[in-house]
């Protein structure tokens, strides 16, 4: 009696929040009155299940064990269809354990792993005649713990839940709708495919600027109801970002527009003995004056627009001497002059600095250039030491402009100038190598850069280990190149 009252209540429940099942027998292992006899038993006086898991087939308080692999429990055998089988787990259950219902030794749904909450086993059709025996079996070596049994006959066709992403995307943007995998003869439609399109399997791809109706339709089956849906989209066009890095350019000098690529966009300028610019954007300094560079867009795509750009040309600095940084080792040529250039961090020191050759204490001096830098290019129009290379094999010796002999350089206290070097019988001393990225350090010392450091107000270079301010190799422009990979 107690058991009818117990189900007749659950269907009642069921009906109340809108299940789609029909919920036909509970067997609930956390009431009282359960338990196994004979090791193969599992009962509570009224019904009664064999099956067999050794010493692990046994009833605990609130729930039922059994395990390992190969551990069963016979169901009742049911006078009615049985579509679903539910076996609720309890929290501290196996997370790993294997389980699945079987009829004899067919397995007649799809096997779950871990009991720690409900499993659900949809009985296949073939198997879901009255009067056939189930058989719950464990198929790994862990142990299940369940708290119920729950057996469904029958399923309440329900409205399936169709939803969208987003309401709102750009042109080539997407967004899905998402439907159940087993909703039946699901077909989309859009009212304007100049605006929205919609695939076969609910993707959405906004084509053109405007808004579209999108229309969800399916069949009924025995798990929906038959229905319709629609969703109003809206697409939209891009903002184009563009922009000029510089307005400021010299005679001969070139600065770029940057745009989307796949912007359509047409560039003019007002003043070309002052400043042309391309079909893709390339401003290229003619003459000292000011000219304005229009540009002007629009396209599917991007939200029509225009800007301007007012570009200041000016003299080149030809007075000074240009340097250009060494990026490739075809500029490393006996006999060119080069510079090693480091740029002060914000804070320490102002603009740029060379490598001097004056030791003085335990520093070695580092000269402050001024410079107009552009292109990677700087253009010095102070007096400067110039360093003049000269090649051995597999490494290089330095001379400077104003005939002090060696470059100087102090580290960790060591330090060698151009009357040490005199001494010296090694000659590695005086050959540094020149790194893949083109620093300069001295083979005397192991993994010591020459770096610029701003030390309590006195700027200076030297050989450190550690990370300091990088300086490079800049070589005088027009200088001779060579095709070899390698100095002799």
């Amino acid at each position: 009696m107690k058991q009818h009252l117990r189900l007749f209540l659950t269907m009642l429940l069921c009906a109340a929040l809108g299940q789609a099942w029909s919920q036909d027998v509970t067997y609930d292992f956390t009431s009282s009155g359960w338990s196994v006899s004979n090791g193969t038993t599992l009962t509570n006086g009224t019904v009664s299940m064999t099956g067999a898991g050794g010493a692990n087939f046994k009833m605990n308080s609130g729930y039922f064990i059994m395990g390992k692999s190969g551990a069963y429990l016979n169901l009742p055998i049911f006078d009615f269809e049985v579509k679903k089988i539910e076996i609720v787990g309890r929290s501290d259950a196996s997370g790993y354990v294997q389980q699945n219902i079987f009829v004899d030794d067919v397995a007649v749904s799809e096997e779950t792993t871990g009991a720690k909450e409900t499993n659900t086993y949809m009985i296949d059709e073939g198997y879901q005649e009255a009067g056939t025996q189930y058989t719950l079996k464990v198929t790994s070596g862990h142990n299940t713990q369940i708290t119920a049994i729950k057996i469904y006959s029958s399923i309440d066709p329900v409205d399936p839940s169709i939803t969208l992403a987003t309401t709102d995307i750009k042109v080539g943007e997407t967004t899905t709708i998402s439907f159940p995998s087993n909703l039946s003869e699901v077909i989309f439609d859009s009212n304007d495919e100049d605006v929205a399109t919609v695939s076969d399997d609910g993707v959405i791809t906004g084509v053109g600027a405007g808004t579209a109706k999108i229309t969800v339709m399916w069949e009924g089956d025995d798990n929906y109801n038959e229905g319709d849906t629609e969703f109003t989209i809206s697409v939209s066009k891009y903002d184009a970002a563009v922009t000029l890095s510089t307005t400021t350019l010299k005679v001969g000098k070139t600065a770029t527009i940057s745009y989307p690529e796949d912007l359509t966009i047409i560039f003019e300028s007002d003043d070309e003995d002052v400043a042309t610019v391309s079909e893709t954007g390339v401003i290229t300094a003619v003459g000292v004056g000011t000219a304005t560079i229009t540009a002007v867009w629009g396209d599917n795509k991007y939200k029509d627009g225009g800007t301007e750009f007012t570009v200041t040309v000016t003299e080149s600095s030809s007075s000074g001497i240009v340097f250009e940084p060494v990026t490739n080792t075809s500029q490393l040529v006996a006999g060119n002059e080069y510079i090693i250039v480091a740029e002060a961090p914000t804070g320490k020191g102002d603009g740029f600095y060379t490598f001097g050759t004056k030791c003085e204490g335990n520093s070695t001096a580092a000269q402050a250039i001024k410079v107009d830098e552009e292109d990677g290019e700087i253009t010095i129009n102070d007096d400067v030491v110039t360093l003049t290379l000269g090649g051995e094999t597999n490494a290089w010796t330095f001379t400077t402009s104003n005939n002090m002999g060696d470059i100087c350089i102090t580290t960790d206290g060591n330090r060698l100038d151009y009357t040490s070097l005199k001494t010296l019988t090694d000659e590695k001393m005086k050959l540094w190598t020149i790194t893949s990225d083109f620093q300069v350090k001295n083979n005397m010392f192991d993994n010591r850069y020459i770096q610029y450091n701003y030390n309590s107000g006195s700027p200076r270079f030297a050989g450190y280990k550690n990370s300091q301010t990088k300086a490079y190799l800049y070589v005088k422009k027009g200088s001779q190149t060579n095709t070899k990979s390698d100095p002799e």
